[in-house]
């Protein structure tokens, strides 16, 4: 008669890349477990919307189909003859890229101001923050910050034009891509009196 342990757990997981849909990670093989016929791994990813298992005798996986923007866990656990199970070793939040922001636009106000406003990125979510930064125009550059779908940026250079990088952030300071527009401030007239 033939008797089986529980397998050994696989080492640390790694996340190599994250975009908007998709999560890359890998891992260390589990002790002893490497190129072992019967065995492979099984990696488990969880958020708010449920959970997805895959199997496979690689050392990474790719996983793909989620929603940007979202933090994942994934764990990761070996299985050996007759189903037995190593135990699962997981990563902490692992999170999705957002999408950009969409439609950015910039209006003159006056010779010191101008508004940017812009559309919700694909997939929205209330904790998103949008990120801006000024360059160009002030030295040294400046940051601004907003939850809201427009922005005032306020004491600029009179006639400068001015650039203006936004992304969208998320919790742990996740990034997404950037959108980048230029304008300028009006310029100041003065007008000359005769006497």
């Amino acid at each position: 008669m033939t008797f089986f342990s529980d397998p050994n757990p696989p080492g640390d997981i790694t996340m190599k890349n994250a975009t908007t849909n998709s999560i890359f990670v890998k891992w260390t093989p589990a002790l002893f477990m490497e190129n072992s016929d019967g065995f492979n791994y099984t990696v488990n990813i969880s958020n708010s919307s449920g959970t997805t298992d895959y199997s496979t005798k690689a050392l990474n996986q790719t996983l793909t189909n989620l929603t940007s923007g979202t933090p994942h866990v994934i764990c990761v656990r070996t299985t050996g003859p007759l189903g037995l199970q190593s135990e699962s070793v997981c990563s902490g939040n692992i999170i999705t890229k957002p999408h950009p922001i969409r439609n950015l636009t910039a209006e003159t106000l006056n010779t010191t101001a101008i508004e940017l406003k812009w559309d919700r990125p694909e997939d929205y979510q209330s904790t998103y923050r949008y990120q801006v930064q000024i360059s160009g125009c002030t030295s040294p550059s400046r940051d601004a910050s907003t939850s809201e779908e427009k922005i005032i940026i306020s004491s600029l250079p009179p006639g400068t034009n001015c650039t203006f990088i936004i992304y969208v952030e998320v919790m742990n300071g996740t990034r997404g891509e950037e959108l980048k527009i230029s304008h300028y401030t009006s310029k100041i007239f003065l007008t000359k009196f005769l006497l």
